[in-house]
């Protein structure tokens, strides 16, 4: 008997929802376990809820900032690591926003490679013009 081949697996997770529904794809329900990106990116990594993973902080204060001594604890078991265990190659690309810290990159949680930004290009930035 033969086994199926495993299917290759891309997770899109993008805020530009506009073009795409002019470009005609249109996703009609959505669901989030924050307003705010470091929580939801978190959750939508482990499958928990942000207070869950010690991330309640982007409740209060935003999404993680530069230098922040919190981030997605290198403990929590994330969709990368399962994949891993399954023989997956894993890779990230983009903005990982889930703490810039050694121990809270994406290395550390499975993710084989890593081509992207800790954080957003707006973080730390004065909105008044100098």
């Amino acid at each position: 008997m033969m086994s199926a081949a495993k299917p290759n697996l891309i997770l899109i997770n993008c805020d530009d929802l506009d073009r795409m529904a002019a470009e005609q794809m249109r996703f009609t329900d959505f669901y989030m376990a924050a307003s705010c990106c470091s929580p939801s990116r978190a959750a939508m990594m482990t499958g928990c809820y942000p207070r869950r993973i010690g991330l309640e902080a982007g409740y209060d204060v935003g999404a993680l900032r530069p230098g922040e001594t919190i981030g997605l604890s290198p403990d929590e078991i994330t969709v990368a690591d399962l994949l891993k265990q399954q023989g997956y190659a894993t890779k990230i690309i983009g903005k990982w926003h889930c703490g810039d810290q050694p121990p809270f990159l994406p290395t550390r949680h499975g993710f084989d490679s890593y081509y992207g930004i800790p954080y957003s290009n707006d973080v730390g930035m004065d909105a008044t013009p100098t």
